[in-house]
């Protein structure tokens, strides 16, 4: 019982977009060439270190768009929300995290109405170790593309869905309002 109480614990240290503070502001890179993120052209917004119990460092968190001036909420397409690991968390964390977030800032109905395409969609999350890297595609066709490592693991379609999924971290409820703000600028 205590052992699964210390791995629970561990857990949630290490979820990235769950339990996490943001902290430090990484140096955006926005003056860099636009880059191709699944076809849509693309560049590097906002950046930050993403830190669980504000000492671990859990992950780099990069907010991506066409145009840095569109860097508020509600996002529009073209983005990429890009997650680079330093710390392995399990597949079902991610699950239970964006579950547990999307209850919390979605109104009841709009939750109950999407629930059955975040369960499809949350069924490609993978375990991933430090080095692995999440990019959350927001496509201008309305798609929402979560890749691990650059390969295309869940994909739901649909405005109405990918606006939803992105209340997990740019709510008004995120996970971690302080990965928020440094991703937003705000």
């Amino acid at each position: 019982m205590v052992a699964r109480a210390i791995v629970s614990m561990l857990v949630c240290i290490s979820l990235a977009p769950a339990a996490t503070m943001a902290g430090d502001t990484v140096a955006s890179s926005s003056s860099v060439q636009p880059s191709s993120e699944g076809g849509e052209s693309v560049r590097e917004c906002s950046a930050t270190t993403v830190r669980a119990l504000r000492f671990i460092r859990v992950a780099e968190a990069r907010l991506k768009l066409d145009d840095c001036d569109r860097l508020q909420w509600p996002l529009e397409p073209p983005l990429v929300l890009e997650l680079s690991y330093h710390r392995a968390v399990p597949a079902h964390a991610f699950d239970e995290a964006a579950r547990a977030m999307l209850e919390r800032n979605l109104e009841e109905e709009r939750w109950r109405s999407l629930q059955s395409r975040v369960d499809t969609f949350n069924r490609g999350y993978r375990d991933v170790e430090d080095g692995d890297v999440y990019r959350l595609h927001y496509d201008r066709d309305g798609s929402l593309r979560l890749a691990l490592n650059g390969q295309t693991i869940a994909r739901e379609q649909g405005h109405d869905f990918a606006r939803a999924y992105l209340h997990i971290w740019f709510g008004e409820e995120p996970y971690s309002s302080r990965m928020k703000a440094s991703l937003l600028n705000e």
